[in-house]
């Protein structure tokens, strides 16, 4: 009975020598300004198109209610229906795929920019 006892205080000191220490959160880094958005899917297209519609017609929704009302139609909605939110959508991750080539040229260049004037100060010396 006793070992038992004593079989039980290894597992609980096992246990708690197995918890590792919750990482502490740090500081959200900032978004670069410069940075393109992301393109928007074909729902939320649709959502921010009929969201002032739908909240006009119904004043005493509140927004998690609209919100649902539009999800429902939606998901109601026929392919022809979604198709010109689909062909907006595809231009909208083409715009961005364009937008994000220019940005990563433009670090590059300021990363070179910087190795640059970060080496020419050590050449006069």
């Amino acid at each position: 009975m006793i070992k038992r006892f004593i079989q039980c205080e290894d597992l609980d000191k096992k246990k708690e020598s197995e918890k590792k220490p919750t990482p502490k959160k740090g500081k959200k880094e900032k978004r670069d300004p410069n940075k393109p958005k992301q393109g928007m899917t074909a729902f939320f297209l649709f959502m921010n198109k009929k969201r002032e519609r739908c909240m006009a017609a119904n004043p005493d929704f509140s927004v998690t209610e609209v919100a649902k009302v539009l999800s429902r139609q939606w998901k109601e909605m026929s392919e022809e229906m979604k198709a010109p939110y689909m062909l907006q959508q595809e231009k909208d991750k083409i715009r961005f795929a364009k937008e994000m080539e220019s940005y990563k040229q433009q670090e590059k260049e300021k990363i070179r920019l910087t190795k640059m004037m970060d080496a020419a100060p050590q050449a006069e010396l």
